[in-house]
Parts: C-alpha cells; structure tokens; sequence
C-alpha cells in the first residue's frame, strides 16, 4: 500500500506541476515545437497516452469491437518475435487499473513471461476497430547475453527505414506520407557504454496538416529489433482542412495582439541544474499564442480564448502586515521543524483535526526561494481517519528553514481524483468572498509570505496562460517576478484560495543569480526593430490542436480539437531558435547543446585531424564527451586530471548524470570526499563513481581531483570500473616491463594490459607518465569496444 501510495504522490505531484503550476516557457515551447509532441502525450486523457478521447462519451459508450480479443493476440505476437516465450494472463476490453480510464475502444493484453523464479508483467494495447497497435513495451530479460553494444549491428539511418516499416505494419491506416520524423529527440543524449537504443519520435499529419495530439514513438536496440511502441490517438473525427482565416490574416491578428517585452530570459542547460540569462524581446512573458482558424480568436496553450492587451500588471498596495524573517534556534541558527511549522501557522490556518505528522530537512537544490542549496524544511499536516485509508487528508508546506519563507503550500495535494470526488459533498466551502475581494485577500497574503513583494512582483490580471476558467470553488492568482523593471520568465508566484478566502495553494519559483547576470546585459535592439523583424521572420502554418483530455486539482477538462495557426521561425535555420536576442538581433533557443533540425554533419576540431588517436577523439567528440575550447579546438596532447577523467567516464555512461545527485553536507563526509563540494565541477561525477563502487571515500576520503591522471591511477581506476578489484589485490606476479618495479599496483596493471585497454607495444609501462586526453580517448574507447565481453555492465 505504500508503494501505491508513493505512485500516487508522484502521479499527483507530476500533474500538479504540468497542469497547475505550468510554466509561460512550457507553453512557448509547446507552440513552437520544441516538445510539441511529448505536450500532446502528457495532456491525453489516458494515463499510459494511449488515445485521446474526443468527449468524455467515449469513455463510457465503447463501440462494438471489430477486432477479436485473439486477432488483438495475433497482431503484437506478429510484430514482436521477441514474444514467443512470453504468455497471456489476460486480456480486458477497456484500460484496466488505470486512471483516468481512456479510451474504452482498446484491448489491454496483459503479458507475462517467467524464467527460474521471476517474474516480469507488461501491456499492450491494440485499437480494438481497427487493429492498429497502439502501445508495447517489452519489460523481460530477452537481451540477456545478446545486447548490442558500440558500435551496433545497425545504424541510426538505417533503424529510421527499420522503424518506418515497423510503423507501416503495426498502423497499416495511417496514409503513406503522413508521417514526419520529428526533432524533438535532438535533446535526447545517447550514452556510449550500455547497449545502444535508437528512439524516434514521429509527427503524423492528418489532411496535410500536422496534428499535435498524433504522435509516434518507436525505440529498437542495435540489431534493429523494435523494443517498444507508443501511438497516441485523437479518438474523434477531424474537420477538414478548410480556415476560414487566411495565414496572412492570423498573422495580422496575432501582431494585433502581440505586444513585444523585453524580457530576462532563461537558458537551460541538460547538463547541469545551472541556467544562464540574456535579454529577449517576446511575447508578454513567452505565453504562447495561437490563432483560431475558423474564429480569429488569440489562443492561448489551454484553448482559452485571450485578450492580450488587456492583460494588466498590478501593483501590489503597501499593507500593515509584511514578511518578517524568523529567528531560529537549532543548529546553525536554523529553525527547528517545530519553529518551521508555527511559521506557517502564524500566517495560514491548518485544520484542526491535523497535527503535524512528518518533518523532513531537506535541500532547496533548485534555488526556489532563490538561493540554491539553502535548507527547507518539508512539512506534513495530516488527518486522522475515522476509517483506515491509503489517501489522508493532508497539509504540506515547504519552508526556507534559514528565514521560515514558505515555498510551498498545498491542502490535500496528493489525493487522487476518485478519492476527492467521494469527499466532495462534505468537503464543498460555502462561497463567501467574491473575486474582488479574493484579489484584496491575495495581495495581503503575498505580503504576508513573500519578502519584499511591493518591490518585486506584480500581478497579472487576468493570467494569459490560464488552464481553464476557474471553478466557483477556488480562484488562483499569479504574481510576476520583476527585475530592473523587466519581467523575469518562469519566475513567479501562484497563489490560491478557495470561495471562502482561506489559501489551500501556493507555490514560489524564483532563480538565483540573475543580478549578476543581469549586470552584463544590454539592450541594442529597439523595441520597433524587434517588432520589424518578428514580422519578415516569422510565419503563421496551419496545425490540428487538442486542448483538454487531462484531469485538473479538480474536475475533467474535456477534450477539444482546434484548427490553429501556429507561429514559426522561418528564417533561423532551426524552428527552436524562436526567441530574438536583444543584445544582437539574433534568435535564440531556450535549451543549450541543440543541434539544427536537419543532420548537419558533425564539424570536429582541426588540431585532430591526422593525430594517431583520431578516430576515438572523433567519437568522443561526436557524444560531446570532449569539448572544444573557444577557438574551436580540442588540443589533444594535453595532459588531464583525475576529474577531467571521472567527468569523461560519468559522461559517457550517463550524460545526464549531473542531474542525478542531490547535495550532501559538507559534514556529512560518509557519502563524500572531503575536498568535493557541491560547488565542485566533479562533485556529480564523483557521486557517480561512489554510487556505481568504483571510488570508496571511506578508504580514500580525500580525492583531490586536480592532481594529474598518471597511468598507473588510470590502471586502478579501469580495474574497478570492470570489478575486478579484488582479483588485482590478489594477482602480484611479475610484470614484463623494465619499470616494473616503479609499479605499485602490479595487479591493476596486469588485468587492465591483459583485457587490452592498454597498449602492449612497448617494453615499459611508464606508471608515472600524465595521461593525454588523447591517450585517455583511446583507452576509454578501448573499454567501450570490451563491452559484452565481460561478466558485469559498465553501467
């Protein structure tokens, strides 16, 4: 029950944060196809994305089948060979155990498949009118002893023609031409070790016209066999292709409209939790803006129809009551959770019948209160059931345990939708407060909470990119972070309130160190010039929108397909540059390490050209392993350190393993190395290499990963990424080389020569010799091409 628990909470907290607390930059991205296709799947009415429902009918009217529950058997057995071995357990018209339910009009197959004694169960789904197959993914061992490693059995470009075939059998509906590769997976890094896997996201055009509710997503291993399939579904009938609107007419009413901002703009970077800022003119805070093609309307990314320019920014009006930092007593000067709990409780009400049940210190690691890596306190408010149940009602709230700022507030957050319909009678607040007085009630409270508020918000009146009107039970309230009079992008304050006027919502997203950013830009294109070049660069194509399909904190927002004109980039040579650059003129993406949507071929430094370790230098290159310098070079004899090795090796196994920690104490040495904070640029890596055992800061406490890679530590440091420490320990024979005896570690040296990764031209080692980054790209590719050949994965 726990587990369910925990999925539930995450489920919850996932929906929270992509539907209520859904960011003016996801919307932005959203129209302009950065991940247009993985929007329409979040957003589909079924939990697994299988379709999407045209009105909440079709989940309670299924249609005949056509297609028999053995024909549905028959069809994922033909395309999926891997599946000889596996059984069916059952097989349900419907989506079973799921909710929201989705669409009725599906077998759900239930496989299993058992070797010794495990177990492994999966699903797979298959329209039950037409055949078509609509979701597998294989969870089983059939790879055991057979994975594909670098280099694979089959290219990129030849698992593209492999996974278009694948397409053709498994929805043999869909029109030839009607698919379009999409570039969406351009932010996706592949890994150099573990067995290769290509995904492929595919855009499916209806009538000529790209849908972004009819996605395609296709992921095969490196023998070309698909692993696992994924089409979402727009369950109704399209309209035809006929606007009524001309593009030259969208485009005049979205410049009608649209009222240029200069704005502090974020830029994101996959490989760390670091954001880097320039000046932008766009759109009032990157809210994105469609054209209804049949009525003209400005839309924004929920289908609600907007008046842009009548959208105010308010000033927030002096207030008796203002926030006051609190006065800790535990260590550090911190709040204890007791003083953290009646900080919230000197400004909000917890109910009654809830005491305080959990208090976890816990890391702020992405600046929310914006200073990254401050404490909080995470704090729980539950209610004690009259009968046992896995949902109780709760209160959390999130706290800055240095100044008691609350974060985070949230009254029954994490209870799932059936679970608040059965409370819903008892639970209905009367209505006594009008929206008027919600605001006056709203403009209090943000003084109250947030420091400063007079001076760094305003708010917006009504919010452009609200998700659906809201019900007459609750009203929410954004409040804009400024900076230098500029608005700053994805920096703001949502505040709700029920009918009564008592807060049951809050959430605060402020970044850290824009003022020293904001110190070195300027301003060199006028607002006139960033309007000129908006107009001549940018086009209005026609798309198929679903807006809805998705549950709210509150009710079923029905689904509902748009014909809409959609703005694009036409003259920057990748439709995700979309933002103009105020400093030069230039536009600008919002992600970094972007590649162009064609398969512009890869340019690699001109210091390698000819070197003897080209080709490994290449590949490490190409998986952005190494870096170029400013002027573009590599500089391949350069000697490296211990931490541009463990940087090199986390990255080639994982790319996104900066991501992948949390910040420890500095106190807290059991988990660490002494001299690698999180301010170190190998603290992610060397958290890496504890978590996978091949450092040990217990035997070795002190890392210093500024001293230089010799190539007996290297010998060390491969042994234990391939385990097989224990054997170096135990193999001390003699060495066949003329240093051996400047060797300490002869075992290391013995297994990593003996499994190739070294060189055994020479008669000496050199264990004291610096490791080159080129040498270092050879013996790293060197254990790239020893995959599959040894009894454990380098992972």
């Amino acid at each position: 029950m726990d587990d369910v628990k925990k999925e539930w909470r995450e489920r919850k907290r996932l929906k929270r944060k992509a539907i209520v607390v859904m960011t003016a930059l996801s919307l932005f991205l959203m129209q302009n196809g950065a991940f247009a296709a993985s929007s329409s799947v979040m957003f589909a009415s079924s939990s697994a994305g299988v379709s999407t429902a045209a009105d909440t009918a079709d989940f309670e009217k299924p249609a005949e089948p056509k297609i028999t529950k053995d024909e549905a058997v028959a069809k994922v057995r033909s395309l999926f060979p891997q599946l000889a071995g596996a059984q069916v357990q059952d097989v349900q018209l419907g989506n079973p155990n799921r909710y929201p339910p989705g669409n009725p009009n599906v077998w759900t197959i239930q496989w299993n498949y058992t070797k010794g004694t495990s177990s492994y169960g999966f699903n797979s789904a298959v329209d039950s009118l037409t055949g078509e197959l609509l979701e597998t993914s294989l969870f089983y061992p059939f790879d055991e002893g057979n994975e594909v490693y670098y280099p694979p059995k089959v290219s990129k470009e030849d698992a593209l023609k492999l996974a278009k075939a694948f397409i053709g059998k498994a929805a043999p509906a869909l029109p030839a031409g009607s698919l379009a590769p999409s570039d969406q997976m351009k932010y996706y890094k592949q890994a150099l070790f573990g067995p290769v896997r290509y995904d492929f996201n595919f855009n499916v055009f209806v009538n000529g016209i790209k849908s972004s509710s009819e996605v395609v997503y296709v992921s095969m291993d490196g023998n070309g066999q698909v692993v696992s399939y994924h089409r979402n579904k727009f369950a109704g009938a399209y309209p035809p292709a006929a606007p009524k609107l001309s593009m030259d007419q969208a485009r005049q009413k979205y410049f009608d409209a649209a009222d240029l901002m200069l704005q502090y703009i974020p830029v994101y970077d996959s490989n760390s939790r670091d954001k880097t800022w320039f000046l932008g003119w766009a759109p009032p805070l990157l809210t994105e803006m469609s054209v209804d093609a049949e009525t003209g309307e400005i839309l924004n990314g929920f289908g609600e129809a907007i008046q842009p320019k009548e959208v105010k920014y308010l000033d927030i009006p002096a207030a008796g009551s203002v926030f006051a930092p609190a006065k800790g007593t535990g260590a550090g000067s911190l709040l204890t959770a007791d003083e953290a709990a009646a900080a919230v409780q000197k400004v909000l009400r917890i109910p009654e019948n809830r005491s305080l049940s959990s208090s976890i210190l816990d890391r702020n690691e992405y600046g929310m209160s914006g200073t990254a890596n401050r404490k909080i306190w995470r704090l729980q408010w539950s209610e004690q059931m009259k009968s046992p149940s896995p949902y109780p009602k709760q209160t959390t709230a999130s706290v800055d345990a240095q100044t008691g700022q609350l974060l985070e507030f949230t009254i029954d957050g994490f209870r799932p939708i059936w679970q608040e319909s059965q409370d819903e009678d008892q639970d209905k607040v009367q209505a006594t407060i009008n929206k008027e007085q919600a605001k006056a009630k709203a403009m209090q409270l943000i003084n109250e909470l947030y420091p400063d508020a007079r001076l760094e918000l305003l708010l917006v009146d009504p919010d452009p990119s609200a998700i659906y009107k809201e019900p007459k039970d609750s009203i929410t309230f954004v409040f804009q972070r400024y900076y230098d009079g500029k608005p700053v992008v994805d920096d703001s304050v949502r505040l709700t309130l029920d009918a009564s006027g008592q807060l049951i919502g809050y959430n605060v997203t402020r970044s850290g160190g824009l003022e020293k950013s904001a110190a070195t830009l300027t301003a060199r294109v006028s607002k006139d010039k960033a309007a000129e070049l908006y107009r001549d660069q940018t086009s209005y194509v026609l798309q198929y929108r679903v807006y809805g399909g998705f549950y709210t904190e509150r009710e079923f927002v029905k689904p509902k397909l748009k014909l809409v004109y959609i703005r694009e980039n036409k003259n920057a040579g990748d439709p995700n540059r979309y933002v103009l650059d105020a400093s030069n003129g230039q536009w600008r993406t919002t992600f970094t390490d972007t590649a162009s949507s064609g398969e512009a071929p890869m340019v690699y430094p001109k210091d390698i050209k000819g070197h003897w370790a080209q080709k490994d230098l290449e590949t490490l290159v190409q998986y952005q392993i190494l870096k170029l310098d400013s002027d573009g070079m590599l500089k391949p004899d350069d000697a490296i350190t211990l931490g541009d090795w463990i940087n090199m090796m986390a990255y080639a196994v994982n790319p996104g393993y900066v991501n992948s920690y949390s910040y420890r104490d500095s106190s807290d040495a059991s988990g660490q190395f002494r001299d690698v904070d999180a301010k170190s640029p190998y603290y992610a890596a060397s958290q890496w290499f504890i978590q996978n055992k091949w450092l040990d800061p217990v035997k070795t406490p002190v890392l210093k990963p500024e001293q230089p890679l010799t190539r007996e530590l290297l010998a060390e440091l491969l042994v234990s990424i391939v385990k097989y420490n224990k054997l170096a320990g135990y193999l001390q024979q003699p060495l066949p080389f003329k240093d051996a005896n400047q060797i300490t570690n002869k075992g290391a040296v013995a297994i990593a020569v003996s499994l190739g990764l070294f060189s055994r031209e020479a008669d000496k080692f050199y264990p004291k010799h610096k490791v080159t980054k080129a040498q270092a790209a050879t013996v790293l590719m060197n254990l790239v091409r020893l995959q599959g050949k040894l009894d454990q994965r380098i992972t």
